[in-house]
């Protein structure tokens, strides 16, 4: 004798007070046997929609037949701007290579790999990592290599990374911590957020 047999025979008089929906899902969750997601209880159920599944759900839930568990999911994408350092790299990765090349920088200089509105972000991140020295010349600006930007020059950051794993993909997962640095940039990552469900028979109706 199957699950499902046995649980319509012994739920016989509760399946009644349910909604041809709901005993759908129901049946798809005893067929399944165990925890299930929306889209495995839309295979199983023959309902065509999951607001169908859910809203089901919903109702078997309080009224007791099944027991259900909600997880929140950040996915994350590349943005506008993201897309465009996954192709020619950050700004201060291409400043890194010019003054690798160059030993020493104008903000004219940078300006030749930069567009105008990366020259900031570029000595910022440039100071931050500790891989130039700023220095005042009169109204000029010089940028000149330090020891740790020769030593770091090859060496991919996890930015990098992230935008390099991101890149021609669709919504991923990522960790928070790592991917921080990089939500704080302008146009560089989106963000949102997911609730998965998974549902199963409620104790009680599975030791009915």
């Amino acid at each position: 004798m199957t699950l499902t047999k046995v649980y319509m025979e012994r739920s016989s008089e509760k399946m009644e007070e349910l909604s041809a929906n709901e005993k759908k899902v129901l049946l798809a969750l005893a067929n399944i046997g165990r925890k299930a997601s929306i889209d495995e209880i839309l295979k199983n159920s023959g309902l065509k929609k999951e607001s169908e599944v859910t809203n089901a759900l919903s109702w078997l839930r309080i009224k007791g037949f099944v027991d259900m568990k909600e997880r929140v999911r950040k996915l994350y994408s590349l943005g506008k701007e993201g897309k465009k350092l996954a192709e020619i790299g950050l700004p201060e990765r291409r400043a890194l290579n010019l003054l690798v090349k160059e030993k020493q920088v104008s903000i004219e200089d940078l300006k030749k790999v930069l567009d105008e509105y990366e020259v900031p972000i570029a000595i910022g991140w440039l100071k931050k990592r500790g891989w130039a020295e700023i220095e005042k010349r009169g109204n000029d600006v010089i940028l000149k290599l330090t020891d740790k930007g020769k030593e770091e020059k090859d060496k991919r950051l996890i930015e990098e990374e992230i935008l390099l794993g991101l890149k021609n993909k669709g919504w991923v997962e990522v960790d928070e911590q790592k991917i921080r640095t990089l939500k704080s940039r302008r146009g560089v990552i989106e963000e949102r957020e997911v609730t998965e469900i998974e549902a199963q028979l409620s104790i009680r109706e599975k030791s009915l």
